[in-house]
């Protein structure tokens, strides 16, 4: 016998196989629809029901529906889009959604009011709907439907069929809206940038995002539903953290759990976690959370590798910074003393600062240790005012010393003259001035400056 003989034989063999299969399941369905129908007709009499199948075709329909839909109940059955031409567009889509929700909550009953149409007319009918799970093949849920129907359009249901009907509208949009909502929050609660956890009061670990399952490097099998605890004890066996850490975390942490009314902020605790990629610093950040009146807790898990290693590199910089800082203040005094002793020690000459003050007054801010020899006075004396150095100028010189400060202060242009000055020995010398103007960060003139003595040599005479 040859290859292709044998290939032959197999799928003749596979299709016998499919088409058992395909009768099994139909017996299936069959002795499930029949059980429903002898459940039904053994326990209820003069009711309307109808069964479909999970693509919303009717399978069965007694006399009671026929009479509801105005069809006859062999009509009803031959229709493969029955309930959907003869429901409302959206009460269509109202059933097909709990049903939807029934099969995700595994719901047995569920009911739901739609209208139908009745020729010109419509009806409000009550679908109770017990839902029979068959099988659950390639990610596909097959199903039958037993709905048993009441029609609310009778004298008796009409006064309040209607509030009955935008009732169970809202509240079946209400339970749309919260079911989208909860997708959004746990989408958010997934694709959090932060690890997040939930404990009870009695520390347990009720829920986790991804993110705290991989920064902690722990599966849901081993803390789920279980205590803060032991999964930090676990985390100090495998030492992803030690055995101290664990410790105090637990201690502070139940300490807080106890506490956590007295406390005006967030218990804050940071530790080192030595993962498979190396040394991380983790900070966990745990709040209340009042849940109509149960209390829960909240922890946000942050990885703070990259802010403690910037920490650390700021405070090096920072001891650097002062160390210079240090350095150049030791240079910058001994530089001072250097100038002053070299102004101190200056030949026929001393330097100075003068600054124009707030009242308008003209002070001597500094001068070098030999500027009183210079002018013969004694230093115990207050000359940084210079009403005195002024009224000891020669009154030919003194007009053009105060005429050559104002233009020099109004344009900061330099103050070069030469003066004769009055020595209290009674004799007169020739100085030579020469400044600098300049302002300060608050506005303030200032002149830095020296003055020498050339008596021996006057550049004016």
């Amino acid at each position: 016998m040859n290859i292709e003989n044998e290939l032959e034989i197999l799928r003749n063999k596979l299709n016998q196989l499919e088409q058992e299969n395909h009768k099994l399941k139909r017996d299936t369905l069959q002795n499930k629809v029949n059980n429903l129908l002898f459940g039904f007709f053994s326990n209820c009499k003069d009711v309307a029901v109808i069964i479909s199948d999970s693509k919303k075709r009717l399978v069965f329909a007694n006399k009671g529906a026929s009479e509801i839909f105005d069809i006859h109940q062999d009509q009803m059955c031959i229709e493969d889009a029955f309930l959907k031409n003869i429901l409302l567009p959206d009460d269509y889509n109202l059933l097909l959604e709990n049903h939807k929700h029934a099969i995700e909550n595994k719901l047995e009953v569920i009911e739901t009011i739609c209208k139908i149409k009745v020729g010109k007319q419509e009806k409000s009918v009550l679908f109770e709907d017990t839902l029979c799970i068959l099988e659950e093949e390639n990610e596909t849920t097959n199903y039958i439907i037993y709905s048993k129907l009441t029609n609310l359009s009778h004298q008796v249901y009409q006064p309040i069929s209607d509030d009955i009907y935008i009732e169970k509208t809202r509240r079946i949009g209400a339970e749309t809206a919260l079911r989208e909502n909860e997708a959004k929050l746990r989408s958010f609660f997934e694709q959090s940038a932060n690890g997040i956890v939930f404990i009870n009061s009695q520390q347990i670990i009720i829920d986790f995002n991804h993110l705290a399952s991989e920064m902690l490097e722990f599966n849901k099998e081993i803390v789920f539903n279980k205590s803060i605890e032991s999964l930090f004890c676990k985390l100090a066996e495998k030492q992803k953290i030690t055995n101290e850490t664990s410790r105090d975390f637990i201690s502070k942490l139940t300490f807080y759990f106890q506490n956590y009314t007295t406390f005006k902020t967030n218990f804050l605790y940071e530790f080192e976690f030595f993962s498979n990629r190396g040394k991380l610093n983790i900070s966990i950040s745990v709040f209340p959370i009042n849940n109509s009146g149960e209390v829960f807790f909240g922890g946000i898990l942050r990885d703070i590798t990259v802010e403690k290693n910037n920490e650390s590199e700021l405070e090096k910089y920072h001891e650097y910074l002062e160390e210079v800082i240090k350095e150049r203040t030791i240079d910058l005094i001994q530089s001072e003393h250097r100038i002053k002793n070299l102004s101190d020690s200056l030949p026929g000459g001393a330097i100075f600062r003068a600054i124009r003050t707030d009242d308008h007054v003209f002070k001597l801010d500094y001068v070098s240790g030999n500027f009183y020899e210079l002018i013969g006075v004694d230093p115990a004396m207050d000359y940084t005012n210079l009403v005195g150095i002024y009224d000891n100028i020669h009154p030919s010189d003194r007009d053009k010393f105060l005429k050559q400060k104002e233009i020099s202060r109004y344009s900061l242009s330099d103050f070069n003259l030469e003066v004769r000055y009055y020595m209290p020995q009674g004799n007169t010398k020739w100085f030579q001035i020469r400044a600098k103007a300049n302002v300060t960060d608050n506005g303030k003139v200032f002149w830095d400056g020296y003055v020498i003595d050339t008596t021996e040599k006057p550049l004016s005479y």
